[in-house]
């Protein structure tokens, strides 16, 4: 089976550092779309919730993602969920507000470029490697616009740290409410890939943590 609670899922094949390889044999995560592995507790850490982005497809049902924190205690077989819908979940919650109060839609992705070693392969040069995944993530964000029939939102995509790229667009355009996903785990909600409370404290306007996957009402 590769499905939990709906989600699409898959295991661990592979881990250097930051970099952590997937297998998903019933269907590959899209490119920029987020993957969750719970971390089990051990030497005193608590069970937490580790985001990856899925960077590449590797092929053989097989996809590379960088992981926004420590990779401790990641084992090979460990299960991995796919996220991809959760950006739908989020789009349509910032549509209903939107049609009740009369407001525009911005959409906003944020990838954070980590190169990685080859691990055997044969990469393109960082530059080339970060152009185009500039353009995939603007392809993908476009996808979500039509998939939520956002004609006319505003398309942003940058490159750099989530948290700080997130307020300074929303400063920038004179956002009223910045709309993110959260999940739930043991009775507490962490953001996902935006695993710190900066967004919420340092925000210029109010923000509304939409609950998404297994943490979202049924």
């Amino acid at each position: 089976m590769s499905e939990s609670n709906g989600n699409n899922t898959g295991r661990i094949e592979e881990i250097q550092g930051v970099v952590v390889d997937v297998l998903f044999p019933d269907k590959l995560p899209e490119i920029y779309s987020a993957v969750e592995i719970q971390v089990k507790a051990s030497e005193g850490r608590e069970d937490q919730n580790l985001i990856c982005e899925v960077q590449q497809h590797l092929g053989d049902d097989r996809v590379r993602t960088v992981a926004m924190d420590a990779t401790d205690g990641l084992r090979r077989g460990d299960l991995v969920v796919d996220l991809s819908d959760d950006s739908l979940t989020i789009g349509r919650r910032a549509q209903q507000l939107a049609r009740l109060y009369g407001a525009r839609i911005d959409l906003l992705h944020v990838f954070e470029f980590v190169p990685v070693e080859p691990m055997g392969e044969t990469l393109m040069p960082a530059v080339e490697i970060e152009e185009e995944l500039l353009e995939r993530a603007k392809q993908r964000l476009g996808d979500l616009a039509e998939r939520l029939g956002l004609d006319d939102a505003e398309l942003f995509v940058e490159a750099g740290n989530v948290k700080s790229e997130i307020l300074r667009v929303a400063r920038e355009r004179g956002t009223d409410l910045i709309v993110i996903g959260s999940r739930e785990r043991h009775g507490m909600s962490i953001l996902v890939n935006l695993t710190e409370d900066t967004v919420l404290h340092g925000a210029p306007c109010d923000v509304l943590a939409v609950r998404v996957g297994a943490a979202a009402p049924r």
